[in-house]
């Protein structure tokens, strides 16, 4: 019954409002009740003081016995309605306006009693002073039923308006429920879209507040999970692509060493172009690995020292043929006697500057200039690349590093490779601590690509 948040919230509510408003009810009615009847109890002291003070001043002016104060007592009787009566100095009855009330029940506190006529009333009394002396006791009363019907009243008041204002609590409270319930209900609803696939699903509106906020929340992170899974698709599709293309190569050439009869030069031809397949097939294995390793935090960070600068002429060494092939003007520029050891795995240094450097050659036309550049910036090895190849325009710059994007859009093949080289050679660098960022002024206008990299500690000091 009370599984929900909505249940228990409104039962929280329920409690709270019938037992807090019912005791404070409570406690209001007994202090009110109280109060009528002390009130009561000190209007008949104050009666019978003014008699006492009437029939004392009767005395001084001569009146010799109480029963010739008859007059005072009977109309006093007739004003208030009490039943009057009067005692002599040893308590002895003296006179009364009503002979029910022959008794004296109290000569101090205000006291409950039943007369002999067998009704319940409350009687109060004040002493007569004649000269400094006490002469006697008058004694008021008046039926008990009174002070307990305006306290009757008042309980019946204080019940209606508990009733009242417990159907206006629980009314808000209802309303405030749903106020809170009817957010988190939404919110709800949207997540059990979200995970049965309906990624465009999102919290409507938010308000300014706390549970708006956690839908403001909820809003961003399937926002970045619609990115994320569109990311996956695009990767999982192209990804499909890149492996079936060398695939296809590699089969088309073994059917056709099957098949036909080929010259040992065709043979030879084609054993070579499925080995560049296969190679190829291998390198873009391996990439999607060690993509994989960095997206699962799996990248274990080598502990070698490296010699940035040594790597770096390494690769410039294996692309010599490249280079040469295009003639282009080849520059490396570093302080002398220079050092730039870093700490950390080889293979990750080398994959690295292999992609970057290979985007230079490959991307900058015959006689251009391919320009590497190495200095110290604060506590890291800054490398530059700069080529004047055929530049990145404005709108392809953002989605530089992105996995499997190329300009050469629908993989035209103008220029090998896949789209992975800069986005492991972001990954890598990220995951040493380092940073990677690329520039271009537009399409023509070359491109230069900047990464610092952490010098190994040693090496700073």
């Amino acid at each position: 019954m009370f599984t929900s948040f909505r249940a228990r919230l409104l039962a929280t509510y329920v409690g709270l409002i019938v037992i807090g408003f019912g005791l404070l009810s409570l406690w209001a009615g007994y202090r009110i009740a109280q109060g009528i009847y002390t009130n009561f109890g000190n209007t008949l002291e104050t009666l019978a003081a003014q008699t006492a003070g009437q029939i004392g001043e009767a005395v001084e002016e001569g009146g010799e016995h109480f029963n010739e104060l008859a007059p005072i007592v009977n109309t006093n009787s007739v004003a208030t309605g009490a039943q009057i009566s009067v005692f002599n100095s040893n308590s002895i009855f003296v006179l009364a306006s009503d002979q029910s009330v022959s008794q004296l029940y109290t000569t101090t506190t205000p006291v409950v009693a039943i007369n002999s006529a067998g009704v319940e009333m409350m009687f109060g009394a004040s002493p007569i002073f004649y000269e400094g002396d006490e002469l006697g006791i008058v004694q008021f009363g008046l039926p008990y039923a009174i002070p307990q019907s305006d306290a009757r009243q008042n309980w019946i008041l204080i019940g209606i308006g508990y009733v009242v204002f417990t159907l206006l609590g629980l009314f808000a409270s209802l309303n405030l429920i749903n106020r809170l319930t009817a957010p988190l209900q939404t919110l709800g609803d949207t997540a059990t879209a979200l995970a049965a696939g309906d990624l465009g699903q999102r919290v409507p509106d938010p308000a300014d507040d706390e549970i708006g906020a956690v839908g403001k929340s909820f809003n961003q992170m399937a926002d970045e999970i619609e990115a994320m899974v569109a990311e996956q698709r695009a990767f999982a599709s192209n990804a499909s692509h890149e492996l079936r293309t060398p695939l296809t190569g590699i089969r088309i050439r073994t059917e056709a060493l099957l098949d036909a009869p080929l010259s040992d030069a065709d043979q030879r031809l084609y054993i070579e172009e499925v080995d560049q397949e296969a190679q190829r097939l291998s390198g873009l294995v391996d990439d999607l690995i060690l993509l994989s390793r960095v997206d699962s935090n799996r990248l274990t960070i080598g502990q070698e020292k490296v010699d940035m600068l040594r790597v770096v002429q390494a690769e410039l060494r294996t692309m010599q043929t490249a280079i040469d092939a295009k003639d282009l003007v080849l520059s490396i520029n570093s302080p002398a006697e220079a050092t730039y050891i870093i700490q950390a795995n080889l293979n990750h240094v080398r994959t690295v500057m292999r992609n970057v450097i290979s985007n230079a050659v490959k991307y900058t036309p015959a006689q251009g200039e391919v320009q590497v550049e190495l200095s110290t910036v604060e506590n890291a090895v800054q490398v530059k690349v700069s080529d004047t190849g055929v530049g990145i325009t404005a709108d392809d710059l953002p989605n530089i590093g992105k996995r499997f994007f190329r300009t050469d859009k629908a993989h035209s093949r103008k220029t090998s490779g896949v789209g992975l080289g800069l986005s492991l050679v972001k990954a890598i660098v990220a995951t040493y601590a380092g940073t990677f960022s690329i520039a271009s002024t537009g399409a023509e206008q070359g491109t230069t690509v900047t990464l610092l990299w952490p010098l190994y500690q040693e090496t700073l000091e």
